[in-house]
């Protein structure tokens, strides 16, 4: 393991505590579907708007969904070449468990491009007052919004206690965010 690969299992070990430890969380998780509601409000529901079904401790989009339940929303599954693809879903369909365990529309639902996404929302462990952000470790969001157009806004979600006060280390194929969505609020980044 490298000296940066070290940081960062240090750095996702205290995040990841952190977000486990969020209290109120229900409160937080609909004050952050409020601010997304506002974002979103710009998008037609015809407009795929990428989302994530939440795992362990992530920030759960639910509340977000039930807001918007007519939304053309796409949720990603993994694939075994270590890539990401987003699948379309409408909340009358069920979610089956993927690889990892993580729930996902059926493998025949309609994959979505990178071209056709209006909006990708983000699960992430950390974020810094750059825009870095710092996920599992598995390279998926990196390597998949590598192929979204820059002018697509990448929003991640969390929960305030996720901001690292210092810049989080970054290699050349860590995609930055244009927002982060927190319980208080929208915190847009400079590019």
């Amino acid at each position: 393991m490298s000296f940066s690969e070290e940081i960062r299992a240090t750095l996702r070990q205290r995040y990841k505590l952190a977000r486990r430890n969020v209290r109120d969380r229900a409160a937080r998780e609909a004050a952050i579907a409020e601010t997304l509601s506002v974002i979103l409000g710009s998008y037609s529901s015809s407009e795929p708007i990428a989302a994530y079904v939440a795992i362990s401790d992530e920030t759960n989009l639910a509340p977000l969904f039930k807001r918007h339940n007519d939304q053309l929303w796409v949720l990603p599954r993994t694939q075994p070449d270590k890539t990401m693809t987003f699948h379309a879903w409408h909340q009358h369909e069920p979610l089956a468990p993927s690889e990892f365990n993580i729930f996902a529309p059926a493998p025949n639902a309609t994959i979505i491009t990178p071209n056709e996404i209006a909006v990708v929302l983000i699960p992430l462990v950390a974020f810094d007052d750059h825009g870095n952000r710092l996920g599992m470790g598995g390279g998926y969001y990196d390597r998949y919004l590598a192929n979204l157009a820059s002018n697509k806004p990448r929003i991640g979600i969390a929960f305030d206690c996720q901001r690292s006060e210092s810049p989080l280390p970054r290699e050349e194929w860590d995609v930055t965010l244009s927002t982060v969505v927190t319980e208080s609020g929208m915190i847009e980044f400079n590019k």
